[in-house]
């Protein structure tokens, strides 16, 4: 099951970066986290930080086209990826969680974490959930946080927290 929603997930992720690189001409070679931007992805796992913002960085929110219900299925989810670019090569993260009784407030049980240079993390054996604490209509925001422990496929264990704010595309 979960291979199977793995290469579903891989496949699209595979198509999202496909579509960043189409559409970026250019991008600096800095890192730049701005308090002040209004979209951002806060990442940081075994102690290693990274940050994402706009305008320096791409972020795509994947707001799922399913009415939430459709288990295991990808138009179920909601998702977030985010894209640094350095020249010819980038760096980035995507995780997702279930579109279902998604709102303010809510606790959406964390599906996935897949990040440059590791194995995609999964939730070791109690679920863990993704906090969510703005969400708002389309063209508006979704926010939310994460702090937990996680394993990759080869079962190695990975301390992981984000915090993120995106704009609703859908």
């Amino acid at each position: 099951m979960k291979t199977s929603k793995l290469l579903i997930a891989s496949s699209f992720f595979i198509f999202v970066l496909f579509l960043f690189s189409c559409s970026k001409t250019k991008q600096q070679d800095t890192v730049v986290n701005s308090p002040q931007s209004e979209e951002f992805v806060n990442f940081t796992i075994d102690g290693v930080d990274t940050s994402y913002a706009v305008p320096s960085d791409n972020m795509i929110y994947h707001g799922g086209t399913g009415t939430g219900t459709e288990n295991g299925s990808f138009f179920a989810s909601v998702g977030v990826t985010a894209m640094h670019y350095y020249g010819t090569d980038s760096n980035y993260v995507f995780f997702d969680f279930p579109k279902a009784g998604i709102a303010a407030g809510s606790s959406q049980q964390l599906d996935k974490i897949i990040q440059t240079g590791l194995h995609p993390l999964f939730s070791a054996s109690s679920p863990q959930y993704v906090h969510i604490t703005e969400y708002g209509n389309i063209g508006e925001y979704v926010a939310g946080n994460f702090n937990g422990s996680l394993v990759d496929q080869p079962g190695i264990s990975h301390i992981v927290h984000f915090d993120f704010r995106i704009k609703r595309s859908n």
